[in-house]
This record gives C-alpha cells, structure tokens and sequence, in this order.
C-alpha cells in the first residue's frame, strides 16, 4: 500500500502548495472563529451586566434617595409659614414625585428575578399608601393646618409605609449588587477559558503548519535529490544508469523525463563522438596510404573490430575490365582464399555491386566458410555485404562476417562511413590524376604567358582604342591607339579613373552604369543608335564615340576587369545627320505625293462613277445574252477598280502599314466568276486553257475581304497569263484548316509558262521587281503587284510563295483565313446523291483538265472514265455499249486537235453510238462562238459551259441535261435579287433622314420611298436631336445621317445620342459625298453603325441599311422598287444634252427615274443659283465651319445630278477652307465653282418648259404603255390553277405568259414565280403571283 508520503511526492506541486495553504487556512478559520464567539459572549455578558446589574443598581438608590426627599419636601410643606412657601415647597414636592416615579420605573425595567419583583410591588403599594398621606398632609398645610399636617407626617402610619418602602428598595439593591459581583465574575472565568482554548488552537495549528511544510518539502526535495543523483550519473558518464520517477505526472515527472530524454540524447552524441573518432582515425590513416589497395587494407583492419566482424574482404571497381577485383581481406581462411577477381553479378558480392543495395543475412548454413584462431573454429551467423557509393559512382563492395550482428553504433558507424570512405577512394584514384594533370598544367602556363603576350600584341596592334579597367573603375591598360585619340601620353591614363575620358555632366551617371556593368553585365554595343556617347580629350574637346564593352572574368588576383573599344564616329554622325535631312525630304515628297494620288484617284473616280452607272443602267435594259455577258464583265471590272481606286485615296495609311482589310460576307463563286471574266479573256486571245481545281465540299459561304481576295488572284493571273505561251492556267483551292467558324484556303496559280530560276524566285516579291530587265522589255508591269500580294495576303492572315524551274512553269501559293458565314441559303435544286451510279465520259485533250472534270464529277458520285480525243471518245462509248454499261453523260471538250468537240457529237447523232447520252459542252472560249460553230454543222448543243469550271456550275449544268433541274442565273442575277431582298425587308421601316440640301432631300425621299420606307427628314443634327426626344426612340427604325451640316453636324450629333442610353442600339448610317478612307473610321468612332459614301450606290445603300435596320412592322403595300407607281406617273423627256452634265451618271443615282432626275435638276438649278453670297454669308459668320459646308453640299448635289466638273471645283474648295488657306486662294477657287456652275444653271434653265410640259402629255403617255394580249388573263388563271395543283407543267405555261408580257412591267414581276417554281416551291410561287397580279 502506497504511503501517504509517496501518494504526497506524485502530487503536482501546485497541488502540494494547494494543500498546505488549505491547511494554515483551516487553521486561521478555526482561531477567527473561537475569537469571535468568545468576544460575542463577553459582549452579551458586558451588556447583561451594565443593563441589569449597574443601571439597576443606580436606578434603586436614586429611587431611595428621590423617596428621602420627597419625606423631606413634605415636612417643608408642613412648615411653611405662608402660602406664598407652601406653593413654592409643593412646587419642588411635585418635582421630587416625578423624579421618584421615574426612577422607581426605570428601576423596574432591571428587575428580572422574581422576589426583586416581589419586593418592588411591596414598595410600590407602601408608597402609595404614604402618598396617600402625604396628600391629606398638603391639604392640610393648604388650610394652613400645620400641625396637623407635622402631626400626620409623623404618625406611626406614614412612618411605617416609609420605612417599609426604603427597606424593601434597599434589600433590591443589594440583591443587585450580589448578582453583578457574580456576573462579573464568571465573566472573567470565562474569557480565562478562551485565552486558553485560543492559545491551544495557536499551537496546536502552528505544530499542523510545520508538519505539512515539512511533508511538501520531503516531497519535493527527495525526488529532487534523486533526479540530481542520475543527472550527476549522467554527468560522470554513467549514461546507462537509470532514471527515476519518469511515471510521475507532476513536474518531477516532467523534469525526469527531460533528463531521460537529455540521456537518450547524450547516448547519441557520445555515440556520435565516438563515431567522429572512428571516422577521423580511419580518415587519418587512409590518408597516409600511398595507394589504393594499402588504404584499403587499413580501412578493412580498422573496421572489422569496430562491427564485431570475424572475416572480411573488400573488393574495387576496375571500370575498365568490367569487374570487382579484392583488394584487401581480413582474416581470411586460407582454405578458402577469397577470389582475385569477381565479375558483375557473380555470387552475393557481384550482385551487390551491379545492383548497388546491400544485403545481410542471418542464419548462415552449417558448411558455410568458418571463423578460425588457433584455440578453434566456428561458422559465422552474420554476414553483410555492402556496397562502397560515393554519389551514383560505385567504388567498391566491402563483405564482414561474425558471430552477431554490428551493434547499433557499429551500424550507424557502417552507414555514416562507408560513403566518406568511398569519396576519399575516390579522392584517392583521382590524386594520380591529379598529379599528372599538375605535370601538364606547367606546361599550360609557359603556353598561357606566351598566349598572353599574343593577345597584348592583338589589342596593341587593334584598329580602335583599346582599355582594360578594374572593378574600382582604374584604367589598367591602354594600347597606343587610344592614347593618340584621347590625347594623352603612353602610359599616362594608367591608374586613373575612367571618368578621366567621360564629359563631366555623365560622371555620376557612368559611374552607376558602370558598376552594375562589372557586376552583371554582358558584351554589348553601346553609341551604334540611340543617345549620342561622347568622350572627352586631355585637352576638354569632346567628340562622338562608338563604345564596346566586354566584361572579363576574374583571373588571380586582378579581379573582374572590363574590356573597352572605342571607335571615333563624328564623321559617321555628320553622315547620319544628312541622311536624316534627306530622309525628311523624302518623307516631304511621298506626302505630296500622297496628295496627288489622292487628288488624281478623285478624278478617276468620276469617269468610272460614269462606267458603272452606265452600265448598270444597261443591264436593266433587253439584252442578248452575249451583250449581257459583255456588260457584266465590264460593270464587274468597273467595280473592282473603282474598289482599288478607293483605295488609293487613303494611299497615306497604306505607306504607315495601315491597310484595312474588311470582314464582309462574300461567295468564293463572285471572286472566282470575276476573276474569269477578268483572266478569261487574256487567256481566250493567247490559246490557253484556264481551269479551276476546287474540291465539291469547298466551303464558298465565307467572311472576309472579296476585293482583296480577287486583286490576289487577278495579279497571279495576269502574271501567268502574261509570262504563258501556250499550254493552260490552273487555279486551285483546297481546305487548308477548319476551326469551325473560321477556316484556312490554301490557293494555287500553276501556269505552263517560261518559268524562274531560284534566284529569280527569292527576289519575286520585292516591290519592282520583275525576273531581269529583258523581263520587263518583253512583258511589261510594274513589278508591284506580287509585292501588294505578298502584304495582302499578311493582311489576310497567311503567307505566299512560288515553286519554280525554268521551261517548266511556276506555281504561286498563298493560305488565307476567312470566317465561314452561317444561315447560308443553298443555290442547287436537288442533291449530289441523286446522280449516284450515273456513268459519265470526260473527254478534253488537256491532261490537267480530264483530271479536274473527272475529280469534280467523281465527287458528285458518278462514274467516271476519261479520253484525249473525239476518236478515243466515240471508241469508249462503243467499247460501253458492246458491255450494256452505256454512258448517262459526257462532258465534252470543244476545241481537240484532230476531231473537235462539234464534229464529235455530230458523228454520236448521226449513228456512230446506239444509245446517245445526255452532252455538256466544255470549252475554254465563248459559249456564243461553240453554240455558232455547232449551228453551222447543224448540230444541237443542249447545254454549253464555259472553263474555268466550278463544282456548283457543273452540277447545276448536269442537273439540267439531266432533267434534275435547270442550270441556275448567274451570279449577277443573284446579286440582283439580293439587292431586291434587301429593298424588301427595309419596306416599312421609318427612318429620320438628318440632310441640310433639298436636292439629296428628294433624291433620298424618292430612292426610299419608293421601296416603302417611311421617311421623315430634318434639316440638321440639332433637328434630329430635338425629334428624338419629342418622338422617342420607338418612332424611328434608324437614322441616315448626313455628316456635313450647320447648326450641327451629323458626327457630334451621333456622339450626343450615343451618349443617352435609351439611343445606344438605335441604328444610325453615316451618308456623305467624303469619299476618303478615313472617313469611315471617323463615323464608326462617332458611333456610326456604318457609311453610305456619295454618289449614291442604290445596291450598296440598300444592302448597307437592310444590315443594320430592321422595321419594327412591315409595310401594308409597296410598289417594287424602280417600277412606276399605281398612278401611272409619266415624265417629260430629258433634254438630249446639258451642259457640264453627265446624265448617265445622274440617271444611275435616280435608278433610272427621269421624273426623280428632272426634280433632282430643278432642285441643284434652284439651290445654287446665289452661290457666292451663300458662301459669303457663311464666311462672315460665327460658325468657322459653314464654309466648308456649303462647298460640301455643293459637292454632293452636284456629284448626285452628275455635274462632275462643279464637284471637282467644289471639292477643291471645301478642302481649302477646312485647311484654311489665305482670302486671295479662296477667291480663285471659289471663281473657279462659278466658272463651271454657270453654264450648268443656263442649261438647267430650259428644265421648266419640260416640267410643264410632262401633264400635258400624261394622257397621251398613258395610251402609248404597252397592254396585255387579250389571251394573257386566260394564261394567268391556267398558272395559278397548276401552282395550286403543284403541277410541274406551270414552267411551261410560264414560259408562255413571259413572252406574252414581254414589254410589259408584268413581264420582269413574273421573275421571282420563275425563280420559286424553279426551286419546285409551289406555294411560294403561288404567294408570288398573287403579289404581282390579284386573282380575278
């Protein structure tokens, strides 16, 4: 059982402390106790005394004394000798009374024994009796009776009663007296018995104290002095001896875990230092070893009787030979002798050597090789085989064998060892070479001071000066060159600081280059460009200098050191200050030339503003289909160079690299016709083939720059059509990537031309440049046009580039990315997969062409077989038919050597084949001169295709032989009714035109109108401004805002409503007679959605708004555009000439209207008849920019009616007052406006008699349109009942009502129910019909 002392040392000392502060605090309690009750019996006896016994003692003998008195007061009543006495004696006897009262009351209150009761009522009845007598005395003194009165105070009676009270009142004091002697003392006994109770606690808790600060401090001390005892072991190196009290869990506990811990600790640290010891005496004698095997013969004599080894070998690494070879063995059994040499992988030490793992076994067999001395033997039970890494570079295997396993600190001296002993097995290897190594190092120093002086002689003999300086910045070394450029002495800079050369405004400056160039600096050039270097002479003249560094590795004691060359350059920056100023010159000329090119692409502008026009009203006009052909051509060529002409007038941007390339929806078909009808014609003149390779899944739907697009190809094939002979022109398109939304065309332009050689190749685009100059005298060009191809196509994101050989033609490259367009309509009438299993012979005597028809069609899944001749062809179709696998359809070249296309398909008509497939004609030159020549053999050709031949042509032209479909309009058809579409979908929108000229009012009130757009026109953008808000943004759809106006222009118009929310989405259209590039990017910066540049493109304009501009409801009717209205309005004639203006090119902008021109022309001849005093009036004005205004308007008007020379002058003017050129420049200009206006207003002057004129001639007019047949209507009700039958014969029923309307504006509104029945869409075409003609 544990005893109290020993549960007392387990406590924790706050607990010990606990207890014994416990116990003084009992102990302390216990004393406050005994002494307050002892006080509060003392108290309460105190107060019993002083209330019972000592006031009632007092009380009683005052009693006594007031009854003596009051005897007293009543004789001196008796005697008194008058009245006035007798008043005064019973004054003081009254007195006496109360005061005897008193006491007797408050003696009573003391009175707590029952026989003082008793005798205090014996007083109290005696005293009333004397009373009683007193009062017969007083009366009688009253009646002035004193003897009476003596004689009654002194009878027996009132002396009896008187006695007896005094007695009675004395024998109560005196038992007073007698119970407070008492009192007092057992009060004294008492507090005796608690002084001594008090003083027994005292000391009796003083000894408890001591006995339990005794106990805590034997706890604390004997665990203590035990601790101390093991730690004073453990100080002795006793490290084994055990350490007590590590179970207490108080602080003792604590501590003797600490110690315990602190022994672990110190049993690893003595085994550390006995392991250094170990190490560092073996370290040492393998230090004094001379070779490797006598270093490892010590290693193995030391360490065996450290690890308790009996046996032992080490073996080293020969890398050489492969193979461990023994290089020292301990004990070794010279019956079994270890072997010389092991190799990898031999027995246990072979494989710890080539798996570099040691390995130890227990429990070795009985025959195993034995442990011997000379007293006897035994086998060993422990081996170990251990391998000797210094890194991953094995050095040695060590084996030790022994009764029993190392102890731990012959392990942890094994595993800390055997690393070290490899790296100083290495070290040793490694010293003979190094000695060998310091042997060729001597000689490497007689090499190196000889290189040394080569290099000094390199610097002395440098061109440039030459300097070394230290880290501190001290020049250590010149060579005479630059002693000479600085102007100093040989020697003379050696030892001062750089800054000695440096101008001294750069010293603080060079001083912090210079430092952080010798810290981490590399070679560099430093004055080559960039901030002029100058160096300063000894005698202060400074110059130019061209700076190289080098920093210069630490070497002995020099330090880092750095290398400097300088070089005088004030010549070379002379030269450069010149070249600078011819440089501005240049920059000079190439703005003027900019201007010029802008100024000179304006006037090209107007007569191709006349080309387009002209030919636009053209093929609205009855064409043949030869005369349409050529017309396209020219509007399409038109076009396209007016696109690149656009271009020019922002020549200024192209220089700076600014060229903008669009992001527009566009057909590779339109790229590919344009170009055809662009190269076609070359290629037709020379005899040349041109062919188009592109794959059927070609996607043509695409986003991107068409122009751009087609001037690439265009160059391309002019060049090849240029530098080609004969043979052919192939244009290829493959797919070159798909990331979905955007893909990557690889293009191809392959010719049979004369071809380049490789170094003609590499300079092919460079701007012009041409192959040599006999290049240039034969063909001609620029030598531009591969180098504007080569930016292009950058632009487009890709690149370019030839593969040539001379005599074999070239091959030009370019990749392109485009965006892919979604939502695209489909142009074919019926699928590719209906012609699977069709047979089809392709027969062309081009090589190149057999095998682009024959990849198309196989595409389209026919069956394809080819032949080079007629003869070869007709042998084909025999060969077929003698196997019953006749041919559905043969494509058919026209021109062949030998038998031409005509005279073969006139043999297969006339009996040379039995079954006569369907034929396509295909020829490189026009489809009127092949369908001529065949009519001429008498020969039907039942449809003809032009090459280049696309995917889509070819498959709608055998859809049409076929019977499959019919071969779909051209392109431009397409385009047509694109612009119709376009024109559909604006009918009902409201739009706000902002337009201070009443001319371009009502030219654009009469092109809107007309398409059945609601137009509402304000005069200026203050105007505009103020509509919105009264109208809000509902009321309008858009707003075509015209750029230059007063008051306020259209720009900061936008820019104001751009800034109201509620306008952010509201479509707002720039319309403006600007034609620079710029211009665009100002409106779309404004916040512009988009720009309609003037003269008015009525298909772009259209195309443009119906972009941005969607109705919020469509209009209830409209009549189409461009046809007359339901009134049948008819106009006078247009004069046959006008002077200074074009009137074709006015027409084109009216769409053909004479009525809207002759509004047009009246409104230009009324609006600027007071040109000058407009003009001054804005001079003299506030507003610095009504100038230009009026000049503006006048530009535009004038270039709307097709007054090209006042739009000219005007331009030039407007130009001038945004520049702000002197009063006099302005004057001639402005007379030049009114030199080429007047006789434009005197011819428009003539306009009012054919105005008036055109009511008069309404009726007659109206006689002469032409009308209907008579059997037209009944044509028109047999078409609607086979549309609602979906009756395939309505095309031809249609047919028949076309050329019944013919002349007719019937006629051109039955296209689109062509074009629906076409598409075998029934019910559209029907909902067409009913459009056009309303059902009788």
């Amino acid at each position: 059982m544990r005893s109290p002392l020993a549960y007392l040392e387990r406590l924790r000392l706050r607990q010990k402390l606990a207890a014994g502060f416990c116990a003084v605090l009992l102990l302390a309690l216990a004393l406050g106790l005994q002494s307050l009750r002892t006080q509060d019996q003392l108290s309460s006896d105190m107060q019993r005394l002083l209330s019972e016994g000592m006031i009632g003692i007092v009380q009683v003998k005052e009693a006594r004394i007031q009854l003596n008195r009051f005897e007293l007061m009543l004789h001196k009543v008796a005697n008194a000798p008058d009245p006035v006495a007798v008043d005064k004696a019973l004054e003081q006897l009254d007195k006496t009374r109360e005061q005897l009262h008193f006491a007797v009351d408050e003696a009573r209150a003391t009175l707590l024994r029952i026989d003082n009761q008793q005798r205090h009522n014996v007083f109290e009845s005696m005293l009333a009796r004397a009373e009683r007598i007193a009062d017969e005395a007083i009366e009688l003194a009253r009646l002035h009776r004193n003897a009476e009165a003596n004689a009654l105070l002194n009878s027996e009676r009132f002396q009896h009663a008187m006695r007896t009270a005094d007695r009675q009142m004395a024998e109560i004091a005196a038992v007073k007296d007698s119970n407070a002697r008492s009192t007092i003392y057992q009060i004294r006994q008492f507090a005796l018995t608690s002084s001594t109770l008090t003083y027994a606690l005292l000391i009796g808790g003083l000894a408890v104290a001591l006995l339990c600060a005794w106990w805590i401090s034997i706890s604390i001390r004997r665990p203590v002095n035990r601790l101390r005892e093991a730690v004073d072991a453990l100080a002795a190196g006793q490290l084994d001896s055990v350490i007590p009290h590590t179970d207490y869990q108080n602080e003792t506990g604590d501590l003797a875990r600490a110690i315990a811990k602190l022994q672990v600790e110190s049993r690893q640290l003595d085994m550390q230092r006995w392991i250094k010891s170990q190490e560092a005496s073996i370290q040492a004698e393998l230090q004094q070893a001379a070779s490797l095997d006598q270093a490892a013969q010590r290693l193995l004599t030391l360490l065996a009787p450290l690890v308790q080894a009996g046996q032992g070998a080490l073996y080293l690494l020969d890398e050489n030979a492969a193979a461990l070879r023994l290089a020292a063995s301990y004990a070794a059994d010279p019956d079994h002798p270890p072997a010389p040499q092991l190799a990898l992988g031999s027995g246990l030490l072979g494989q710890c050597a080539q798996d570099r793992q040691p390995l130890r076994l227990d429990a070795l067999p009985d025959d195993y090789v034995q442990i011997h001395s000379q007293l006897g033997r035994s086998r060993p039970r422990h081996l170990q085989v251990l391998p000797l890494l210094h890194g991953e570079r094995l050095m040695g295997v060590l084996e030790l064998a022994g009764f029993d396993a190392p102890s731990e600190s012959g392990r942890v001296l094994m595993d800390e060892l055997l690393p070290k002993l490899a790296m100083s097995l290495e070290i040793k290897a490694r010293s003979h070479a190094v000695q060998a190594m310091a042997i060729e190092l001597e000689a490497q120093q007689v090499v190196l001071k000889a290189t040394e002086a080569w290099y000094r002689g390199i610097i002395e003999a440098a061109p440039d000066g030459m300097l070394v300086i230290d880290v501190h910045g001290l020049i250590m070394m010149t060579n005479p060159q630059l002693d000479q450029l600085f102007g100093y002495e040989a020697g003379e800079l050696a030892g001062l600081p750089i800054e000695t050369l440096v101008p001294p405004e750069a010293h603080g400056r060079h001083v912090g280059s210079r430092n952080g160039f010798i810290e981490q600096g590399t070679a560099r050039q430093m004055g080559m460009t960039g901030a002029d270097l100058h160096g300063m002479r000894k005698d202060g003249s400074r110059f130019s200098v061209e700076i190289g560094l080098s920093r210069l590795p630490a070497i002995a004691e020099r330090g880092v050191c750095v290398c400097a060359s300088v070089r005088d350059i004030s010549d070379r920056k002379l030269a450069e200050a010149e070249v600078l100023r011819a440089k501005e010159i240049a920059e000079d000329a190439t703005r003027a030339k900019s201007d010029f090119l802008a100024n000179m692409s304006h006037e090209i502008r107007t007569p191709m503003n006349a080309i387009i026009g002209m030919s636009h009203l053209a093929l609205r006009t009855d064409l043949d289909k030869k005369q349409r052909n050529y017309i396209e051509k020219v509007h399409r060529s038109a076009e396209n160079l007016l696109g690149i002409i656009n271009d020019i007038l922002d020549f200024s941007k192209i220089e700076a690299g600014k060229m903008n390339i669009e992001q527009a929806p566009f057909r590779l078909e339109d790229v590919l016709e344009n170009f055809a009808s662009m190269i076609g014609l070359k290629a037709e003149e020379k005899g040349l083939e041109l062919l188009f390779a592109t794959s059927a899944d070609l996607p043509t739907a695409l986003v991107g720059d068409s122009l751009r697009l087609g001037q690439v190809l265009v160059n391309l094939g002019n060049n090849a059509a240029k530098f080609t002979e004969r043979g052919e022109i192939v244009v290829g398109i493959e797919m070159a990537a798909d990331a979905g939304d955007q893909v990557e065309l690889h293009f191809w332009v392959r010719d049979s031309g004369i071809g380049m050689t490789a170094e003609q190749c590499e300079r092919m685009f460079h701007s012009f440049s041409q192959a040599d100059s006999s290049t240039t005298r034969k063909y001609g060009g620029t030598g531009l046009g591969l180098a504007i191809s080569k930016k292009l196509v950058e632009l487009m994101d890709g690149r370019i580039w030839v593969e040539s050989m001379p005599g074999e033609g070239s091959t030009f490259h370019f990749n392109a990315r485009f965006g892919r367009q979604t939502e695209v309509q489909p142009r074919r009438m019926f699928h590719a997969d209906e012609l699977l299993g069709l047979r089809v012979l392709v027969v062309d005597d081009n090589a190149s062409a057999r095998e682009i028809l024959s990849t198309m069609a196989r595409s389209f899944g026919l069956e394809v077989d080819l032949a080079d001749s007629g003869h070869s062809a007709l042998r084909t179709m025999v060969e077929a038919e003698r196997k019953s696998l006749p041919y559905d359809l043969v494509l058919l070249d026209w021109r062949m050597p030998g038998m031409d296309g005509v005279e073969t398909l006139q043999r297969m008509q006339s009996g040379a084949v039995t079954h006569i497939p369907s034929v396509i004609m295909v020829t490189a030159f026009g489809r009127d001169d092949a369908q001529e020549a065949a009519a001429l053999q008498q020969v039907a050709l039942p449809a003809v295709l032009t090459k280049p031949v696309t995917p889509s042509t070819l498959l709608e032209a055998i859809g049409e032989v076929l019977g499959k479909g019919v071969v779909a309009e051209t392109r431009q058809a397409e385009r047509q009714d694109r612009s119709a579409a376009d024109q559909a979908r604006m009918a009902g929108a409201r739009l706000l035109l902002a337009e201070d000229n009443d001319m371009n009012q009502e030219l654009a009130r009469e092109l809107l109108e007309s398409a059945g757009i609601v137009l509402t026109i304000v005069g200026d953008g203050q105007q505009a401004l103020d509509l919105l808000a009264q109208a809000g943004t509902v009321a309008f759809d858009g707003v075509l805002m015209d750029c230059q106006m007063p008051v306020m222009d259209g720009y900061e118009a936008t820019r104001r409503l751009r800034a109201q929310p509620r306008y952010a989405q509201l479509p707002i259209i720039a319309m403006t007679a600007n034609a620079m590039a710029g211009d665009r990017e100002m409106a779309l910066t404004a916040g512009m959605n988009d720009h309609i540049s003037k003269p008015l493109n009525v298909t772009a304009m259209f195309a443009t708004m119906s972009k941005w501009i969607r109705p919020a409801q469509s209009a209830l009717a409209a009549p189409p555009a461009g046809q007359p209205d339901s009134a049948g309005k008819v106009v006078a004639a247009l004069p046959a000439e006008l002077p200074g203006i074009d009137q074709r090119a006015g027409l084109a902008t009216s769409m053909g209207r004479q009525d809207l021109y002759l509004r047009m022309l009246v409104r230009f001849r009324d609006g600027h008849a007071r040109l000058r005093g407009e003009f001054e009036a804005a001079r003299q004005s506030d507003d610095p920019t009504a100038a230009a205004r009026v000049a503006h308007t006048l530009r535009g008007t004038a270039g709307n009616v097709g007054a090209k020379g006042v739009a000219a002058t005007a331009t030039a003017l407007e130009l001038a007052c945004k520049a702000g050129v002197a009063e006099a420049e302005l004057a001639v200009l402005l007379t030049a406006v009114e030199n080429e206006l007047a006789p434009v207003l005197l011819g428009l002057a003539a306009l009012g008699n054919y105005t008036a004129a055109a009511e008069n001639t309404r009726a007659g007019a109206i006689a002469a349109a032409p009308a209907l047949p008579p059997d037209a209507a009944a044509t028109l009700a047999q078409l609607r009942k086979l549309l609602a039958d979906s009756d395939t014969a309505a095309l031809d029923v249609l047919e028949t009502l076309e050329s019944q309307a013919a002349g007719h504006p019937l006629a051109r509104q039955l296209r689109k129910v062509s074009q629906a029945i076409e598409r075998f869409d029934f019910d559209a075409a029907l909902e067409a019909l009913d459009a056009v003609v309303q059902p009788a």
